[in-house]
C-alpha cells in the first residue's frame, strides 16, 4: 500500500480515479493530483477485504501484530478441502414472460390421438411377438368359427370341443367384467370426479362469474330452485332481494355456469301462464297471452359475464335487503359493490330514466303551448 502511495501516478490510474477522458491528447496536458489528494483517495480502500476477514486471526490487517506475515495471520483451521459454492442470486430484472399455455383439443382431435396411441401400442406388441419376445395370444375360438379353427379336434369329438369353447367364452366374459370392476370408481371417487369437473376451469383464466338481474320477486318455489341448484353445482355467490330489483351473483366452473344459466333462462317459468288449449278463445285473449309470455322472457336477464382473479364469496346464500342502499352495502362488504352499479344501470331503470326525461320535455312543450294560447286570447280581446 505504501509502495502504491509513493509510486508515480500512471495515466490509467489518473483516468480511473480522476474521471478524465482516456485520450492521448488529453493525457499530455493532465495534471497529477497532489499527495494530499492521493492520500485521501487511498484511505478509502479498506485494510482488509470483507471476504478475507473470516480467514484471518486478526481481522484488522493482513500482517497485524503479533503476526508479521500473511501466512502467520491466516486461520488454517477453517480451511478444508471442500469447495464452497455461493448461492446464485438472480439479477434484478423484469420477470420472464409466462410459458405459452397449451391449447385445449377438440373432441375430434382427442379421438384421433387416442386412435394413434392404440395403433402404436398394437404395432409394438406385434413386433415383440414377431421377434419372439412375447408369446402369441391364444386363438379366440367361438361357436361360429369352431370348425375353421379346430378342424380335426371338432370332427373327432364335437361335443367336447363345443363345451370347451363355451367355457372359454364364459371365461373371457368374466375377465372382461373383472377388468371393468377393477377400473370402477368408488362412490367417494365418483363424487370427487364430479366436483372436480364442476370446479375446474380448463382455460385457467380465473373464476367465471355471471351476474343476473330479476325484475320480479321470486316466490318460495323459485327461490328454493335458485338456492338448491347453486349448492348442488358447487357455485358460490348470493341472491339479493331488494325493493328496486333482484340480483343473483354466481361464481364457479364453466360447466356449473352453463347448467345454472339453463335453469334461470329456460327451466324456470317466470310468467307462470298456463297454456290454454281451448280453440274458441278470442284473438284478443290470445294476443294478451302472447304479450304476457314475451314480457316474462324479459324478467330474468344476464347483466355481465366475465372472470375474476379469486372468488368473493365462500358459499351461496339468499339475502333479503330492504332497500337499494342496504343491498349495495351488503355487496360492498365483499368488495364487489360494482355488481350493484352494473345491475342498476341495466334494464328497466335506464328505460324509466329515459321515459322520465321524455315526459319532462313533453310537459315543458305543453306549458309552452298553453302560454301561446293565452297570449292569442288576450290579443283577440284587445282587438275587440
Amino acid at each position: 500500500r505504501e509502495a502504491k502511495a509513493n509510486a508515480p501516478v500512471t495515466r490509467r490510474e489518473t483516468v480511473i480515479k480522476g474521471g478524465l477522458k482516456d485520450t492521448s491528447a488529453a493525457s499530455a496536458h493532465t495534471v497529477a493530483p497532489s499527495p494530499a489528494t492521493l492520500q485521501q483517495r487511498l484511505s478509502a480502500i479498506p485494510a482488509v477485504e470483507w471476504w478475507d476477514k473470516p480467514f484471518l486471526k486478526v481481522a484488522s490487517s493482513y500482517d497485524a501484530a503479533p503476526h508479521k506475515t500473511v501466512a502467520a495471520n491466516a486461520n488454517t483451521e477453517v480451511l478444508t478441502h471442500y469447495v464452497e459454492h455461493p448461492v446464485p442470486i438472480e439479477p434484478p430484472a423484469e420477470p420472464a414472460p409466462p410459458p405459452p399455455q397449451p391449447l385445449p383439443l377438440t373432441k375430434r382431435e382427442r379421438k384421433k390421438l387416442r386412435t394413434q396411441r392404440r395403433l402404436a401400442a398394437e404395432r409394438e406388441k406385434q413386433d415383440q411377438i414377431r421377434c419372439g419376445l412375447m408369446a402369441p395370444p391364444p386363438p379366440k375360438v367361438k361357436i361360429s368359427n369352431l370348425m375353421q379353427a379346430m378342424k380335426n379336434e371338432a370332427v373327432m369329438d364335437p361335443s367336447a370341443m363345443e363345451a370347451k369353447v363355451r367355457a372359454e367364452m364364459a371365461q373371457r366374459v368374466r375377465n372382461h367384467e373383472l377388468r371393468n370392476l377393477a377400473r370402477k370408481l368408488t362412490p367417494q371417487q365418483r363424487k370427487d370426479k364430479k366436483r372436480r369437473k364442476m370446479l375446474n376451469d380448463p382455460t385457467g383464466g380465473g373464476t367465471p362469474v355471471t351476474l343476473y338481474r330479476i325484475d320480479q320477486v321470486p316466490n318460495r318455489q323459485k327461490l328454493y330452485k335458485i338456492d338448491i341448484n347453486a349448492q348442488q353445482n358447487h357455485l358460490t355467490g348470493v341472491a339479493l332481494l331488494t325493493d328496486v330489483t333482484n340480483l343473483v351473483v354466481v361464481e364457479g366452473g364453466p360447466k356449473a355456469q352453463r347448467r345454472y344459466r339453463k335453469l334461470l333462462m329456460h327451466r324456470i317459468d317466470w310468467a307462470d301462464v298456463p297454456d290454454d288449449d281451448d280453440d274458441d278463445d278470442d284473438d284478443d285473449e290470445r294476443d294478451l297471452l302472447e304479450e304476457r309470455r314475451r314480457n316474462s322472457a324479459n324478467v330474468c336477464k344476464i347483466v355481465w359475464e366475465g372472470y375474476v382473479v379469486k372468488p368473493h364469496f365462500k358459499s351461496f346464500r339468499v339475502e333479503a335487503a330492504g332497500s337499494a342502499e342496504d343491498g349495495r352495502k351488503l355487496l360492498k362488504e365483499k368488495g364487489c359493490e360494482h355488481y350493484w352499479d352494473m345491475a342498476a344501470r341495466f334494464g328497466r331503470e335506464g328505460a324509466a330514466l329515459l321515459e322520465d326525461q321524455a315526459n319532462g320535455e313533453d310537459e315543458e312543450d305543453d306549458s309552452d303551448d298553453d302560454d301561446d294560447d293565452g297570449e292569442e286570447e288576450e290579443q283577440q280581446q284587445q282587438q275587440k
